[in-house]
Order: C-alpha cells, then sequence, then structure tokens
C-alpha cells in the first residue's frame, strides 16, 4: 500500500496525540525532536523529486534528437535552447542544495558538466555531418555523446542513493530520539512510551518502503533490467515519484531501442556501400580495359590514360572544383580517345605527316567514343562520354567535331584538352620525336585564349612542377603503377 507524505504525517501526530491524551504526560520536547527528522525527510523527497524531474527534462531532449535528420532539420536550435534549461534549472537546484551534503552537491556539478559535454558534442556533431557524414569525426562525437550520456544518469544515479541514506539516517535519528524518550519519561508511562514506539517504527517503515522501491529499481535499472516498472498506487507525491521512475525507464528503454536500430541501420548501409563500391570497381576496371585496348594499337602511348587520368585530378584540384567533379573526370579522363579503336591502324600508326583525308579519319574517333560511351546512367560514364566528345575543341573555335568556343564547352572538355595536349608534345608519336619539358609548358603558355581556356590555362601553368613531376612518375618506360585515385 502506497501512502503519501500528508497521510502518513497526519496519521502519525494523530496518533501520538492521542496518547498523550490517554496518558496525560508525553514531554513537549520529544514531539520537537521527532518532526525534526520528519521535515529533514520531507525535504530530501522534495529534492528527490527535483533530482527526478531534472532527469526527465533531459531525456525529453534526448527524445527529441533521436531520429532526427541532421541535415534537414531547422529544430536543432530549438533543442539546444531546451537543453540550457535544463542546464539553467540544474544549476539552481545545485545552489539550493544543503551546503553540508558535498556529495549530493558533486554529484549535480557532474551531471551539468557531462550536459554541458553533451551540448558540445552535439554542436560539434552537427557540424561535422553536414561536411562529411561518414568521417572519423562524426564517429568520435557519437561516441563522445554517448559517453557523456552515461556521465549523466551516473551522476543522478549517485544523487538519488544520496537522498536514500540520508532518509534512512533521519530515520535512525527518530529511533534514537523515541529510545531517548524512555530517560525522561516516568515509569507509569513506560507502557505509552514502547506504544510510541510502536507507532514511530510503523510510521518510518510506512515512509521510507517506497523510497528503498525506488532505489531498488534504479539498481535493477542500472544492471540492465529496464523493463523493470514501479507500482505507481496513489497519485500524490510518492505517486509522482514512481510515474517519473517509470517514464524515466520507458525513456532509456526507447533510447537504447533506437540505438540498436541505428546500429542495424549502419551495418546494413555499410554493406550497401561497400558492394556499390565492389560493382563500381568492377565497372571502372572494364571501362579502364576497354581504353587499354585503343592505346594498345600504339606502343608508344602506354602509360598515357594513367598520365591523363592524374594530370586532370591535379588541375581539377587547383580549380577547386567539387570533390565528386574530381572522382568522376579521374576515372573518366582515361577514356577521352576510346574512340581510336575504331580508327585503322596504317593511319594511326602512320609515320609521318597524315593527308587531309586520314586526318579527316583520325578527327572522327571523337564521335566514335562518343558513340561507345553514350546512353550510360553512370555519372562518370556520362561525364566520359562528354570529354571523349570535346576534347579536340578549341576555345577560339576552331576545334572539332563541333566547332564548340568558349564556355560552351564543358569544363571537363576544357580540362582534358589542355592536359592531352600537354601529354602529346612530351610523348614520343610515330610522327615525332618528345619536346623538351620547358618547351612543351611554353607551346602550352602561347596558346592561352586560342586553343585554351585563359582559366584554365593559368592553373595548368600554376601547378606545372606538379604536371612534371606526375610526367616522370608515369613515364612508359616504368610500368607497374597502380590505377588508383588519390
Amino acid at each position: 500500500m502506497t501512502v503519501s507524505f500528508r497521510t502518513v504525517r497526519n496519521s502519525g501526530l494523530g496518533v501520538m496525540m492521542l496518547i498523550v491524551f490517554l496518558v496525560g504526560i508525553l514531554p513537549t520536547l520529544s514531539l520537537v525532536r521527532v518532526a525534526k527528522p520528519e521535515a529533514r525527510i520531507s525535504n530530501e523527497l522534495d529534492s528527490l523529486l527535483k533530482i527526478i524531474k531534472i532527469n526527465g527534462l533531459f531525456y525529453e531532449v534526448v527524445d527529441q534528437l533521436d531520429g532526427l535528420v541532421i541535415e534537414e532539420s531547422s529544430d536543432i536550435d530549438s533543442i539546444l535552447r531546451s537543453l540550457d534549461k535544463v542546464i539553467v534549472y540544474a544549476n539552481e537546484i545545485e545552489k539550493q542544495s544543503d551546503q553540508g551534503n558535498n556529495r549530493r552537491r558533486q554529484a549535480i556539478k557532474s551531471f551539468i558538466k557531462s550536459a554541458k559535454i553533451f551540448k558540445v558534442a552535439v554542436v560539434a556533431y552537427v557540424e561535422e555531418i553536414k561536411y562529411d557524414p561518414s568521417g572519423a569525426s562524426v564517429i568520435e562525437m557519437e561516441k563522445l555523446m554517448k559517453g557523456a550520456l552515461g556521465d549523466t544518469q551516473q551522476a543522478l544515479t549517485v544523487s538519488v542513493k544520496d537522498v536514500y541514506e540520508d532518509i534512512q539516517s533521519s530515520r535512525l535519528v527518530m529511533s534514537y530520539v523515541l529510545r531517548e524518550s524512555q530517560n525522561i519519561s516516568l515509569i507509569g508511562l513506560f507502557s505509552g512510551i514502547i506504544a510510541a514506539i510502536l507507532v514511530s517504527v510503523v510510521f518510518a517503515k510506512m515512509l521510507s518502503k517506497p523510497i528503498r522501491d525506488l532505489v531498488n529499481g534504479t539498481k535493477r535499472i542500472a544492471k540492465g533490467d529496464l523493463a523493470f516498472r514501479l507500482d505507481v498506487g496513489s497519485k500524490d507525491e510518492i505517486g509522482d515519484l514512481a510515474e517519473a521512475f517509470n517514464q524515466m525507464g520507458e525513456r532509456l528503454q526507447k533510447h537504447i531501442d533506437n540505438e540498436k536500430e541505428y546500429a542495424a541501420s549502419k551495418l546494413i548501409v555499410a554493406f550497401e556501400k561497400e558492394r556499390v563500391k565492389e560493382l563500381e570497381n568492377i565497372s571502372v576496371e572494364t571501362i579502364l580495359k576497354l581504353s587499354k585496348t585503343a592505346e594498345y594499337k600504339d606502343q608508344d602511348t602506354g602509360s598515357h590514360i594513367l598520365r591523363i587520368s592524374y594530370y586532370a585530378q591535379a588541375l581539377a584540384k587547383k580549380m577547386k572544383m567539387s570533390s565528386r567533379f574530381i572522382k568522376d573526370i579521374f576515372y573518366a579522363a582515361p577514356m577521352h580517345d576510346i574512340g581510336k579503336i575504331g580508327i585503322p591502324e596504317k593511319i594511326l600508326l602512320k609515320r609521318g605527316k597524315l593527308s587531309k583525308e586520314e586526318f579527316e579519319i583520325i578527327k572522327t574517333h571523337t564521335s566514335i567514343g562518343a558513340a561507345i560511351l553514350n546512353g550510360s546512367s553512370s555519372e562518370f560514364l556520362q561525364m566520359a562520354f562528354v570529354i571523349a566528345l570535346t576534347h579536340h575543341e578549341r576555345w577560339d573555335g576552331s576545334g572539332y567535331p563541333q566547332g564548340l568556343k568558349g564556355e560552351d564547352i564543358p569544363m571537363e572538355g576544357r580540362i582534358v584538352a589542355i592536359v592531352d595536349a600537354f601529354d602529346a608534345l612530351v610523348s614520343r608519336r610515330p610522327y615525332k620525336e618528345p619536346y623538351e619539358d620547358s618547351s612543351a609548358i611554353e607551346i602550352i603558355a602561347a596558346s592561352r585564349g586560342t586553343h585554351f581556356d585563359p582559366t584554365v590555362c593559368d592553373s595548368f601553368l600554376a601547378i606545372k612542377e606538379e604536371i612534371l613531376s606526375i610526367e616522370r612518375i608515369y613515364q612508359d618506360k616504368n610500368p607497374g603503377y597502380i590505377y588508383q585515385f588519390e
């Protein structure tokens, strides 16, 4: 049976007054001294209600965060303001705590500190997830938030245990006072004193049982028994405590269930990403082997497609293109000359100057390559289609096959145009010897604004040392390098 503070207090004092009336002499001093521990117990229960309220407010904030889509939500500021209110309320409780009870004050301070750490972790998590959702920083922020949640619950558990111990101490004081009253009572009042002691013991047991149940429940939850619930019994102070405790258990269970679901979803996503990556690697490898079939016709261009990839990647980074663009152009650039697979070898490998008719046939490799790559749903193959078609277009409109001019030429085509031209200059071909690096750079610079986009050309010249380093690393005489996006 659950009894409220008011019922226990009134019934206990009523029985005591009845004993005084029957016996006629019960020292007033004893009543006063008994009342003090009772008042202390009432204060401790009030403290316990406040601690439970802090816990409830804090996990309301945690519940709001559960399932929140950070990149799309506009509620994060409201949630952070709610968390600030919890911290302010905890500060007020800490200031109102008994100045002599250092352990409880320290526990509340620990909760405030952990709640602040949790807030900082949430803010950092929000910022990190906007820029790199799968990065190491996001994982570290998740660990920090989980650690802070555990610390807040531990601090609140310490506070609850401390309140319970103070209540037990007050109950012992009450027993001591009642025993002491024997020394100041008359022998004739012995039976009345015994009755008063029995009433006080019953009163103490009735008062402390709900608190013992609450502490035992807290211990069971701490051991992982999240299904444990208290019997609410009545709608008074004790009932409020039991209801708040049960809500805390439900929130903890919900939070853990959400964590399990989140972990499972992350495993599924990770598996799917790994599968997609595996399929992407297979696709890239297949396309690169197809690209090499075109280069295989010309024994002097064995590492040409490797160099084109790394040139284009370095130039795109210098121009601050998006990370997706940089990755796509790295894989797409090697397919710029895939159309050469359709050019007769006698023309492709001819030593000496091509006739006008032969050059017109050579020019068709752009359209052939575009036809091979057209119609794919893959983003990097769509870019490869554009590159194959436009990498011989010129800034002044004198290129082929469409005679595009200026910014009508797609950016990926402009980038591959300049790196392909540079590599052709420094490489041996059936019809020419390689240029010196310095001469090739001068030719590129002289073609700024005619053959090449001025902005792209300036960026190329700005990283010429990196370009020359790539040329040296991936020379035809140094085979065996792994083709890998950096």
